[in-house]
């Protein structure tokens, strides 16, 4: 037999077998039933925690979920509280809202007894807040153009400038253009996406003098 029909024959043989093979067992796990849990998880930190409800205001509650309390009340009027960061000491609120009107997310802060502060300007887009160690300072990300700034989407190519809020004397500062602001530990610098694409370290130890 000629060299070429022999490979062609065992060429034929070997797709004939591998078609004819059976087919792999498949395990499939077996469902469990289960039930929901009938008190909180033992072990839970004290304190309270911070949470939208129904994404119209923000509430406090204890860690197991007692102790229910609102903590705003216009959310139906002014724009949903989409969520909140309370500042390290507890007395203030930065919250994320969701304004009538406006594209993306807006930045709030909230005291007690007080009405809201709005931070960011209109028809921008909030990207990234955070408070400093200390409390002293509020930073955010404030998108103008550029990017998606819907829920999941990308900020890639977005143009924006990162906020530097002084929240006891009340004085907003422009740190650089970039987005998505975070304190180091200590809060001595401020690092966020430069709006060339690399990452910016802001020093903050000269606003201490």
């Amino acid at each position: 037999m000629p060299r070429r029909s022999a490979t062609g024959l065992a060429l034929l043989l070997f797709i004939v077998a591998a078609c004819s093979a059976p087919s792999p067992q498949v395990t499939r796990p077996t469902p469990v039933s289960t039930t929901p849990p009938d008190h909180a998880p033992t072990g839970l930190p004290s304190g309270k925690v911070l949470f939208s409800k129904g994404g119209l205001d923000l509430w406090t509650a204890a860690p197991d979920g007692s102790g229910r309390v609102p903590v705003t009340a216009d959310g139906a009027t002014g724009g949903g509280y989409l969520g909140g960061k309370w500042s390290p000491d507890g007395t203030l609120i930065a919250a994320e809202r969701a304004v009538p009107g406006d594209g993306g997310s807006s930045l709030f802060l909230v005291r007690s007894g007080a009405a809201p502060v709005r931070l960011t300007k209109p028809d921008t887009f909030l990207d990234g807040y955070a408070w400093s160690p200390d409390g002293r300072y509020l930073t955010y990300g404030e998108v103008i153009s550029g990017g998606t700034a819907a829920a999941g989407g990308s900020l890639a190519g977005a143009i924006g400038d990162v906020h530097l809020y002084d929240v006891t004397a009340a004085v907003n500062l422009i740190v650089g253009p970039g987005t998505h602001p975070a304190f180091t530990s200590d809060g001595t610098h401020l690092g966020y996406a430069h709006v060339t694409g690399a990452i910016a370290l802001a020093d903050l130890r000269p606003l201490a003098s």
